[in-house]
C-alpha cells in the first residue's frame, strides 16, 4: 500500500524538539487517513531527537538528517522532495488529532478553488493540557481581509497544493521565525486562494511560562517587513531591494525595554479578556499605554485588535 505514489506528503523539520517529538510524530502516524509520506528533516539537532527518529521504523517515514540551516531552509528540503499531490505541514512539539488529515484533505475536495488551506486548533500548555481556543478566519474573503494584521492560517495545520507551494518558490529563508506568514502573503499575492476549516485539527503548544520569548522582537520586526513587502507587491512593485536592506536591520533578541513592556502588555490583555465591561475596557487602555512604549509592540498591538473584527464567520 506504501509502495504506490501517496496523496499527502507530510513535512515536518525538527530541532533539538526530543521532548515532545514522539508525540508529535505517533500523531501523524496515527492518522485514519492513511494515503501519507512522512518527511523529516532533523536540522542538525544535538539533543536525542535523531536517535528518537531512528528508533520509528514505518515504511512512510523519510528521515533526512542535515546541519542546521533554519526552519526555512529544512522545511525547502522537504518540499523539494515531496511525491504527494498535497503537502502537508506539522511541527515536532503539536499533536495532529487523529482524522486530521481526513478532515482536510474532504475540505480541498470539497472547496477546489482552494488552494492553501489550514484548520483551528486548541491550545496547550507545556503539560499538554488544553488551555485556550486558537481561531482563525475560514473563508477566503475573511482570511484575505485577516492577513492585513495577522497571519491567517496556523502553520502546523497547513495543507497545501504541492504545485502552488513550489510556483511560488517555497519559504524564504530570509524569514527565520515569520516565513509562515510570508508564504501564504505571497500565496495570495500570486492569485491563490486560502481559507480554514471550521473543525479543529491540531492541539498547537505553546510555553506559557515565557511570555516574552527569546525571539519576539525579531518575529515583530520580520512581520513588520513582510508587510511592507506584501504592500510593495499589491502595487506592482519588486520587494527584494527593499527586504535587502530592511532585514540587514533585523534584532537578533529582545531589548530590555521590549521585555519589559511585552511582558506588561501581556498581562493587561489577558485580564481584559476574562473580564468584561469597565475593567475590560480599563485595562485595553493599559495595555495600549504599555505598547506605546516601543514601536515595535505598538504595531503589534494595533494589528491584534484589528484583526479580531474578521474572525466573523458564521462556521467558527
Amino acid at each position: 500500500m506504501h509502495d504506490v505514489i501517496p496523496i499527502i506528503s507530510v513535512v515536518m523539520a525538527v530541532y533539538n524538539g526530543d521532548e515532545y517529538l514522539s508525540a508529535a510524530v505517533n500523531s501523524i502516524l496515527e492518522q485514519t487517513f492513511d494515503s501519507f509520506e512522512f518527511i523529516i528533516i532533523d536540522d542538525g539537532s544535538i539533543d536525542a531527537s535523531n536517535q528518537i527518529l531512528n528508533e520509528y521504523t514505518d515504511s512512510r517515514i523519510k528521515l533526512i538528517r542535515q546541519e542546521n540551516k533554519g526552519l526555512s531552509a529544512a522545511l525547502n528540503v522537504g518540499i523539494s522532495i515531496a511525491n504527494g499531490e498535497y503537502i502537508a505541514r506539522m511541527d515536532a512539539d503539536d499533536i495532529a488529532l487523529p482524522n486530521r488529515l481526513e478532515v482536510q484533505y474532504k475540505y480541498l475536495c470539497n472547496n477546489p478553488e482552494l488552494d492553501v488551506i489550514g484548520g483551528q486548533a486548541k491550545i496547550i500548555d507545556m503539560e499538554g493540557k488544553v488551555v485556550a481556543d486558537m481561531r482563525k478566519p475560514v473563508a477566503h474573503t475573511n482570511v484575505v481581509r485577516y492577513m492585513e494584521y495577522s497571519c491567517p492560517l496556523i502553520h502546523p495545520t497547513y495543507l497545501m497544493k504541492t504545485s502552488v507551494c513550489k510556483a511560488i518558490g517555497g519559504y524564504r529563508p530570509m524569514f527565520q521565525i515569520a516565513q509562515d506568514y510570508d508564504f501564504i502573503l505571497r500565496v495570495v499575492d500570486a492569485g491563490y486562494q486560502c481559507g480554514n476549516t471550521p473543525d479543529n485539527v491540531l492541539r498547537y503548544r505553546v510555553n506559557l511560562k515565557n511570555i516574552s520569548l527569546v525571539y519576539g522582537q525579531k518575529q515583530m520586526y520580520e512581520t513588520r517587513c513582510l508587510l511592507n513587502a506584501h504592500k510593495l507587491r499589491s502595487k506592482g512593485k519588486s520587494d527584494q531591494s527593499y527586504l535587502d536592506y530592511a532585514m540587514k536591520k533585523c534584532p537578533d533578541k529582545n531589548s530590555p525595554l521590549f521585555d519589559y513592556c511585552l511582558r506588561l502588555r501581556t498581562k493587561c490583555m489577558n485580564v481584559s479578556r476574562k473580564n468584561s465591561g469597565l475593567k475590560k475596557g480599563l485595562f485595553i487602555v493599559f495595555a495600549v499605554l504599555y505598547s506605546c512604549a516601543h514601536y515595535e509592540i505598538f504595531l503589534s498591538t494595533y494589528r491584534i485588535y484589528n484583526s479580531q473584527k474578521y474572525l466573523n464567520d458564521k462556521h467558527i
